[in-house]
């Protein structure tokens, strides 16, 4: 069963009913006849997991089984207050199979190699499904049309899909609106999946890996936007301090040729069950100033191999308004979890944490919230353990 991130993306619930069966047939099978698999791929395979943080295996895209270990109260003093210690024994998730065409379309084109996918790409249409054959595609590709809310364009594959762009470019370059990308891996590019002015996207069960830049980057007023259960690894190839695993919005440096000099309102984007690391170089979850209202939840976060270039130093940076934040489970960080910074007036105000758990095994606190930040909110429930200076330099709150 498809989870609610489905309808999240604003794809209607006439469309997409149980993101299920296909109304016109399943579509024609990769590799058969008139559609032959072009050559495999040679890449890097994904991380063995590893034990955890104690939280609950993901189970779908929802909240993270149950919090790790016991609820911590708070305790007599600032930061001295430790809200609850990391679990034990635990194992992180592992993504569930999901076949990865199963959405409804009206039109199905299967591409074989390189040029009939362009073809396909050039031709989508709203209803259309791309339904990819295994194999490696090399070329740095675009959809520019966009589908809509009840009639979304679909390109799909199995993780042996592979496409494949030269390190100056990106992987895939999203600039378009309603579209479901599902199941394939992306990887060799400069950055690996690119959203310019894109919305109500469904990014689902990807593989992102060895690759120059960050994996993920939402820029350029790309909002309500959904990824979930992907994979992320080995990024930074080519500038470590630029290597981060999903990148959301744009630093007030850039808004000048991003967003006209104003804020990159990349808002209310959703982050839920992926897996991300270990070396991602950066911060595996990167939230820039300017943004505001999305969801990080239900991921793993690995910060095995982080580099500490470009002041990466904990698993993920909260510079924007209004963030939730639960549910995550992530180990191994070099300085802090989770870290909220002021980098504009106005801008790292109102963000709530609940329920993750920190398995630090670094020399800072689990929770630093830096000077300036208004409205934050971290829950007793979280857990940290590992952190030489603690649960928090704030307190938590029940």
């Amino acid at each position: 069963m498809r989870s609610s991130a489905c309808l999240a993306v604003g794809i209607s619930l006439a469309a997409l009913a149980g993101c299920g069966a296909f109304p016109d047939g399943d579509p024609a099978t990769p590799g058969a006849a008139g559609a032959p698999g072009p050559s495999g791929s040679s890449r890097s395979s994904p991380p063995a997991t590893s034990g955890g943080a104690g939280l609950a295996g993901v189970a779908g895209t929802g909240s993270a089984g149950g919090s790790a270990g016991s609820g911590g109260g708070g305790s007599e003093s600032g930061a001295g207050n430790t809200g609850g210690s990391a679990g034990s024994g635990g194992s992180s998730p592992e993504l569930p199979e999901i076949e990865a065409c199963n959405f409804p379309h009206s039109r199905a084109v299967v591409a074989g190699n390189p040029a009939e996918l362009a073809l396909a790409l050039a031709g989508a249409t709203p209803g259309t499904l791309i339904r990819l054959a295994d194999g490696s595609y090399d070329a740095a590709w675009s959809a520019k049309t966009s589908g809509t809310a009840e009639a979304p364009i679909v390109l799909c594959g199995t993780r042996d899909a592979v496409l494949e762009a030269t390190p100056d470019r990106p992987v895939f370059s999203l600039q378009a609106s309603y579209w479901i990308l599902s199941g394939f891996t992306l990887t060799g590019g400069q950055k690996g999946l690119l959203l310019d002015g894109a919305g109500h996207n469904l990014l689902t069960g990807l593989s992102v890996h060895d690759i120059g830049h960050e994996a993920v980057h939402l820029r350029t007023h790309s909002s309500d936007n959904v990824l979930e259960r992907c994979e992320i690894y080995e990024t930074g190839q080519a500038n470590a301090g630029f290597g981060e695993g999903v990148y959301i919005g744009s630093a007030q440096n850039n808004w000048a040729s991003i967003s006209a000099g104003g804020p990159d309102r990349s808002d209310r984007n959703v982050i839920e069950a992926n897996l991300i690391g270990p070396n991602v170089r950066a911060e595996s979850i990167d939230i820039k100033e300017g943004t505001s209202a999305g969801i990080v939840r239900g991921n793993t976060l690995d910060g095995a191999g982080m580099s500490g270039a470009g002041y990466a130093d904990s698993w993920l940076d909260v510079k924007g308004n209004g963030y939730l934040i639960e549910d995550n489970q992530a180990r191994n960080a070099l300085l802090d979890g989770f870290q909220i910074h002021v980098e504009v007036d106005g801008w790292g105000n109102d963000n709530v944490f609940y329920r993750n758990a920190l398995e630090v095994n670094g020399p800072g606190y689990g929770f630093q919230v830096f000077g300036g930040a208004s409205g934050t909110i971290i829950g007793c429930d979280n857990q940290v353990s590992g952190a030489d200076e603690g649960f928090a330099n704030v307190d938590c709150e029940p």
